[in-house]
């Protein structure tokens, strides 16, 4: 057993974030609540798989090291204009 699987997938997830930049961090924020505010509006709610996480973070990830991303204020900005928030 790896040590991602001994420990709770929070923790790990939290530990390899820790090793991010910002700019690498923004990316996945906002991501993460592009996925949050779509899958609420078009499905119910479900956990991702451990597998589905780590292949969106390392897209993530990838993303930000080619420079496609935007500053997470203004994808939040941007979402709550969308949402009539």
């Amino acid at each position: 057993m790896d040590m991602i699987q001994e420990r709770s997938l929070l923790d790990s997830t939290i530990e390899m974030l820790g090793y991010l930049n910002n700019e690498e961090l923004a990316a996945i924020q906002s991501v993460a609540r592009a996925f949050i505010s779509k899958s609420s509006e078009e499905e119910h709610y479900r956990p991702l798989t451990e597998e589905e996480f780590f292949t969106r973070v390392e897209r993530g990830l990838a993303d930000a090291k080619a420079g496609r991303y935007e500053d997470s204020d203004i994808v939040v900005e941007r979402l709550r204009k969308e949402l009539g928030l």
